[in-house]
């Protein structure tokens, strides 16, 4: 796992080294360093690693004789069968590497060598032949990639910081993003928070032209399933074994050590159990808990308990103490560059895991193929009489902020000083685009394209990379999702068994308690600790005196929804939660001014 970083400067209008603005990410990849320049065409790109596979081998950027150079971010899990593939038309000088496997294949195939890969990437690859920079995002957007092309600058990165320096801080707030913020939690690609700084979507690729300056942007992957009818239930969970055990076999690919998370929830707890029995070495596992007073509902280490016990795991229980987290708020405001309004305890557990381990497996995703929180049913006036492509944007309305959104529109008007228009409308033109046949599926599609890739497939990523950590999701091996949404409907979702596709593939293998447990989430009682532990914060910062002073919220949010929170009224506590760490994110911004 790496940081990257590219630069095409030919006027040197940025004044720090392409070295420097590399070094800000060097908690991505703290094992090594490389950079490649090309004064004549003003372009540098960089590197920093963390090495995983080929430990002392596959430096980058990887530059071949021919002139191309590659830098890449991630992990291609099947490298070594393309690079069996690459051997059959010729010779490798060489045993193969990830960098080398992506030069060889763009080399040959261009830019539809990325339908051949299957991992978590962001790549790019100078191609002297064409005098251009391709950049690429893998499927799902495991790897986030950010650029700006503004004044006959290109710069491109895996994050936002070395960005915002080569822009010499010279960057503004996105009043849209911040709207958009405020009612889903985190900010929707391909936006920023800032104005001038994008995000390159998911399965997407840029061509810049170092010719005539020119950016072209393309998806290259796009979610197509058909639905396979032939095949029986049981034939169906058992295939769902199969290819969940073998996903899960080729994302654990690694020269080092891998650990678990193990939540207790069912999605963690199947990878614990198909890893266990298909490894020959005991499997370590991490789990996160509180023991705090009142905190019981939000504990789930008795079920990780059960798991571990079971498949007799290395097992280490992580306890998050309020006072531990208020101490950690502001360095994860730092390193997740924008503002976010989700849950927090990642950041303990990776730190604890990177202690001992380079490479951790989490179940991310799960919840999206297999069931979708059951929002399915928030939208069940599109599937009446069959699916309705055509929408009634006032049912979607309603439907949306009902399954997605923490800030409703009313409550938008009420709170925020300078309100943008909705983003129901970005969301229903996703949605309307969706070729599925049952509304559940095109829902699950959305999150997959929205929350899953913006919020907890970018904290995830944030929160592990600031700790030099790799982490991985074999739930998003795509071979598994093109099964999971060919599948008929009726065997993968229903709405009384949450996740019966997976309960029936993997169910026998997890304790009783694992089955019975309520959904939870990976949540932290944010209720208790902001009544408690963290009050001083919360008057700190949305507080009466705070919010007098604020550019974005109304200074009666404390007066309708603060205060009454801290006399115990937990209705609102996400959406006072999200307008909390807006507020600690504003203020580290303004720290850096």
């Amino acid at each position: 796992m790496c940081g990257i970083i590219g630069v095409v400067d030919p006027y040197k209008k940025i004044k720090y080294d392409i070295a420097e603005l590399n070094h800000m990410q060097i908690h991505r990849g703290p094992d090594e360093s490389g950079v490649f320049k090309n004064s004549s065409l003003g372009l540098g790109m960089a590197m920093t690693r963390l090495s995983i596979i080929d430990v002392n081998e596959a430096h980058q950027p990887f530059i071949s004789k021919d002139g191309y150079v590659v830098i890449f971010n991630g992990e291609i899990f099947n490298s070594a069968s393309l690079f069996k593939e690459i051997k059959k038309h010729q010779s490798f000088p060489s045993e193969g590497h990830e960098v080398q496997v992506i030069y060889y294949l763009y080399k040959k195939y261009g830019e539809s060598f990325l339908n051949k890969l299957n991992g978590m990437f962001s790549l790019s690859i100078f191609d002297p032949k064409k005098n251009l920079i391709f950049i690429a995002r893998d499927r799902f957007g495991i790897k986030p990639l950010h650029y700006y092309n503004k004044n006959d600058v290109f710069c491109f990165s895996s994050e936002i910081r070395p960005l915002k320096k080569s822009l010499n801080g010279d960057v503004s707030i996105n009043s849209q993003s911040v709207a958009n913020y405020f009612r889903l939690g985190y900010v929707p690609n391909p936006n920023t928070i800032y104005s001038e700084i994008k995000h390159l979507p998911p399965g997407s690729y840029i061509k810049y032209s170092l010719a005539d300056k020119k950016l072209k942007i393309k998806k290259w992957w796009k979610h197509q399933y058909t639905i396979n009818n032939e095949l029986s239930k049981n034939d169906w969970y058992e295939s769902i074994n199969t290819q969940l055990s073998k996903s899960l076999k080729l994302w654990t690919t690694s020269d080092v050590p891998i650990a678990f998370s193990l939540s207790g929830g069912l999605d963690s707890s199947a990878l614990v159990a198909l890893a266990s029995i298909n490894s020959n070495q005991r499997i370590k596992t991490y789990s996160l808990g509180f023991e705090g007073e009142g905190e019981e509902a939000w504990n789930e280490l008795k079920i990780a308990r059960d798991v571990s016990k079971k498949y007799n795991t290395d097992h280490t229980e992580i306890i998050l103490k309020p006072d531990n987290l208020a101490g950690s708020l502001e360095d994860m405001a730092l390193h997740l560059e924008q503002p976010y309004a989700g849950g927090l305890p990642s950041w303990p557990l990776f730190q604890k895991i990177a202690k001992e381990y380079k490479v951790a497996i989490i179940g991310s995703g799960g919840d999206e193929i297999f069931g979708n929180y059951n929002r399915g049913r928030f939208f069940s006036q599109f599937n009446k009489g069959g699916f309705v492509k055509n929408l009634d944007l006032d049912l979607f309305n309603d439907s949306i902020q009902n399954a997605f959104f923490l800030m409703k529109e009313q409550q938008a008007n009420q709170i925020l000083k300078n309100n943008e228009p909705s983003i129901v409308n970005d969301l229903s033109y996703l949605f309307n685009g969706y070729n599925h046949n049952n509304v559940d599926d095109s829902v699950a599609q959305l999150s997959i394209d929205s929350q899953l890739v913006d919020e907890f497939l970018m904290m995830t990523d944030r929160f592990s990379m600031a700790n030099s950590l790799e982490v991985r999701t074999p739930y998003l091996d795509h071979d598994l999702v093109r099964l999971l949404f060919s599948m008929p409907i009726k065997y993968r979702l229903d709405r009384d068994i949450y996740k019966i596709a997976l309960r029936q593939s993997i169910g026998h293998l997890l304790p009783k308690s694992v089955l019975s447990a309520k959904k939870n989430g990976f949540k932290v009682p944010l209720s208790l600790w902001m009544r408690g532990h963290l009050r001083d914060l919360v008057e700190e910062l949305i507080g009466q005196k705070a919010l007098n002073n604020s550019e974005f919220i109304k200074p009666d949010f404390y007066r309708n929804y603060v205060k009454p929170m801290i006399d115990g009224d937990n209705s609102n506590i996400s959406l006072i939660w999200s307008v909390l760490m807006f507020q600690l994110w504003l203020r580290g911004v303004n720290k850096l001014h």
